[in-house]
């Protein structure tokens, strides 16, 4: 036997944490949602509560949707003042936003090449001592690199030939091999800078 619900009712409004649950979107994030205009509140609880109706489930899948396609909350916030306030088409607007995305996304892109490219150069130039055959020591502060042994390691120095000098002059210093770790020098250089 199933049970009807009678037309004129209406199903029973959810709490944010009802809300929360059914959408798997943090309480937190939903009551700034609510703040800035993105989910309409049906009311309060008697105890307080914001109460959410069935359109708030579709709002946070849209919202959901966007923000996967990389819009930032920002945008969002824009694209519902412009629904909202103007009365015009939303979809020139939304095709603005998501170019916006795609340009942000490739750009993110190019910068992520870029530290793959940087990681293949480091290996490729170290290959032994990643692999445990040596120590060495790479100081990178300028353009100028030049290799100098100190003590049983191989070292490299952008600045002098001198372990001494070295250490006075070059900001950072990278100690690769077993094992491998950063080391950030106080110097002459960067009190001079």
């Amino acid at each position: 036997m199933t049970t009807t619900r009678p037309l004129d009712s209406k199903p029973r409004p959810m709490t944010v944490g009802e809300l929360s649950r059914r959408t798997g979107v943090p309480i937190k994030t939903l009551r700034q949602y609510a703040d800035w205009g993105l989910v309409y509140i049906v009311g309060r609880s008697a105890t307080g509560y914001r109460l959410f109706d069935a359109d708030a489930l579709w709002c946070i899948g849209v919202i959901g949707q966007l923000r996967g396609l990389g819009l930032t909350v920002a945008e969002l916030r824009r694209l519902t003042a412009i629904y909202l306030e103007r009365n015009e088409p939303l979809g020139p607007h939304l095709a603005e936003r998501l170019q916006d995305s795609r340009n942000r996304l490739n750009a993110r892109i190019h910068h992520l090449q870029e530290t793959l490219r940087r990681i293949d150069d480091f290996e490729s130039a170290h290959r032994p001592e990643l692999a445990g055959d040596g120590r060495v020591c790479i100081a990178a502060v300028g353009s100028k690199v030049t290799k100098h042994a100190v003590g049983d390691r191989v070292g490299v120095s952008c600045m002098a030939d001198s372990c001494r000098t070295r250490q006075r002059a070059n900001r950072f210093v990278l100690f690769a091999g077993d094992p491998l770790s950063v080391r950030l020098s106080t110097s002459r250089a960067r009190k001079e800078a």
